[in-house]
């Protein structure tokens, strides 16, 4: 049987799990409709959360494990994540410990994981949010310390390929930061700001960070620049072209190398 694991960092907030992860899996499922469909998230910290709340959602391992014990032999993982780093790494390091599981197992790439993906999406959002006269808009990224942060940088580079001078990415936790967008702000004549996430979801970094009221925020010191802000609480997994590309990336996700004996498979799934 085929089944397709969606893993992504994960969220807290019940709006975002509806209009963005459970649509990038219903998207996954849409391109294969007779794979069964799994989700899990990396992060134990929102884990803890929902477990709370009464809401058991997996992480990678115990998610294929009960795939695998509803009799999945082939399995394709998605990952939700935007751009290979420490939460990519830890879900390919849990599908390995599982591989023994299946008879084929496949990794897909996150969304960023290119040259081409990082044009893709920016073409996605420059039409998303067309130009207006005297606005700027401003994605926010997470950002990492990983050397794959460096897309950021090129996505600004591309929104200047496409002409759009008036699109700017940056970071919460990472370069460029919005010390460095403000400087590009002040640059030409804006008055008016348009903040947006640059992330799966909208939920915390978005409704805090980007939106939220206290003084530190993006929209805050924005304003406090003298800028008219706007907040757009849209996530990437809300628009169409960027769940397309998720499910682009599944169906060329490649098998992982690591294999075991056929014993050995039917050991681990008796044990599950």
């Amino acid at each position: 049987m085929r089944g397709i694991l969606f893993a992504s960092f994960g969220t807290s907030h019940a709006d975002a799990q509806a209009s963005c992860l459970d649509a990038v899996a219903n998207a996954l499922l849409e391109a294969e409709p007779d794979a069964l469909l799994g989700q899990a998230y990396t992060s134990s910290i929102i884990r803890r959360v929902l477990l709370g709340r009464g809401q058991d959602v997996p992480d990678v391992r115990q998610a294929l494990v009960r795939m695998a014990a509803a009799g999945v032999d082939d399995v394709t993982v998605q990952p939700g994540h935007l751009m290979p780093g420490e939460e990519f790494d830890k879900l390919r390091s849990q599908v390995v410990d599982c591989a023994a599981l299946f008879d084929r197992v496949c990794v897909g790439e996150p969304l960023l994981s290119g040259t081409a993906d990082a044009e893709r999406v920016m073409r996605v959002m420059a039409r998303h949010y067309q130009a207006e006269q005297g606005r700027a808009v401003v994605l926010m990224g997470h950002g990492t310390d990983r050397f794959s942060n460096v897309v950021y940088a090129a996505m600004n580079f591309h929104a200047m390929l496409l002409g759009r001078s008036d699109l700017y990415v940056g970071t919460v936790e990472a370069q460029p930061d919005l010390d460095c967008v403000m400087g590009l702000l002040r640059e030409r004549d804006y008055s008016r700001v348009t903040l947006a996430p640059l992330m799966l979801v909208a939920g915390d970094h978005s409704k805090n960070d980007m939106a939220g009221d206290g003084e530190d925020s993006w929209a805050s010191r924005l304003r406090a620049a003298g800028y008219e802000v706007t907040c757009n609480l849209e996530g990437l997994g809300q628009l169409p072209d960027i769940r397309a590309m998720y499910a682009e990336h599944a169906r060329d996700a490649e098998q992982l190398t690591v294999a075991a004996p056929r014993e050995l498979r039917r050991g681990v799934r008796h044990a599950a």
